[in-house]
């Protein structure tokens, strides 16, 4: 409630005040890669984690979120190829007694330890491109890969290599996926950047319903009130029902080029798309 932070790649990473004041700035060294950056900082307690790749370098870092000072880093295997990287924000989620940091990586997904960096478990399956966070709820983790590569689903809980003991499922080719998935009452939802939006069984990956929204969709999908929203690059935002029965509620046309995923706050949602910010609804005062 202090501070706003960025990451800008090899530019470093930003902490500023609400008035745009710069607090600190961090500088950990030029990131190499043919399309860049394009991960979102993620904070900890007292830490701001970094996914910083992919490319060379490639490693999680964590600062200090009040001093910017480096905690922790991790390195990971990095290379600077068109056909390989890792774009996946991280996320955060209690599981058990303990916290775990879980970011999808080529050729795998896995877990940390945020306090510390330490790496817990891994579960391989997945492509060299990643451009999705992982999805994660109901004890489950989706990863799910680009470039018409695989995507997974495994069980959380254990060390090591988690590949045999808990994956569930696996399927090996699938349609273009930019934005990541959700998971709602036993079942995934997700977009295809070929315009079809997907609800699959959570734990066996089968396919309940496929249905053509149109356009081209790279936005994540957002769950809110049992409502799936979800945007298309040709700047339309459809709103779903999140349920193994398809509906289509509504298609708002924005009239503007669109990557941007819809981003809710208290009460409200704001959409960004290529010229605009937009807010929808009146605040709701916690």
């Amino acid at each position: 409630g202090r501070l706003v932070y960025a990451s800008f790649g090899s530019a470093g990473v930003l902490a500023c005040d609400f008035k745009g004041n710069v607090v600190w700035h961090k500088s950990l060294g030029k990131l190499t890669h043919v399309f860049g950056q394009a991960t979102t900082p993620v904070l900890y307690r007292n830490l701001l984690i970094v996914h910083r790749g992919p490319g060379e370098p490639t490693h999680l870092v964590a600062l200090d979120r009040r001093s910017g000072k480096t905690v922790w880093t991790t390195p990971e295997a990095g290379k600077n190829h068109n056909l390989y990287g890792s774009w996946s924000t991280p996320v955060i989620h209690r599981v058990g007694d303990h916290d775990e940091l879980i970011v999808s990586m080529p050729r795998e997904i896995k877990g940390y330890d945020p306090a510390t960096g330490k790496q817990l478990w891994k579960c391989g399956g997945l492509g060299t491109e990643v451009y999705t966070m992982p999805g994660v709820g109901e004890g489950l983790v989706v990863g799910i890969s680009g470039h018409n590569g695989p995507a997974l689903c495994m069980k959380l809980g254990g060390t090591g290599d988690l590949t045999t003991s808990n994956r569930l499922w696996l399927t090996p080719r699938n349609q273009q996926r930019v934005g990541s998935c959700v998971i709602h009452d036993g079942h995934v939802y997700l977009a295809n950047a070929t315009g079809i939006a997907q609800c699959l069984d959570a734990r066996t990956g089968k396919e309940i319903w496929a249905k053509r929204l149109g356009g081209t969709l790279w936005g994540t999908m957002l769950l809110a009130a049992k409502r799936l929203y979800v945007t298309n690059k040709e700047g339309d935002v459809f709103v779903l029902n999140a349920s193994p029965k398809f509906k289509l509620l509504a298609r708002n046309r924005m009239g503007e080029h669109m990557k941007a995923t819809v981003a809710p706050s208290d009460g409200q949602v704001f959409v960004r798309t290529y010229q605009t910010i937009y807010c929808i609804g009146q605040r709701r005062r916690r």
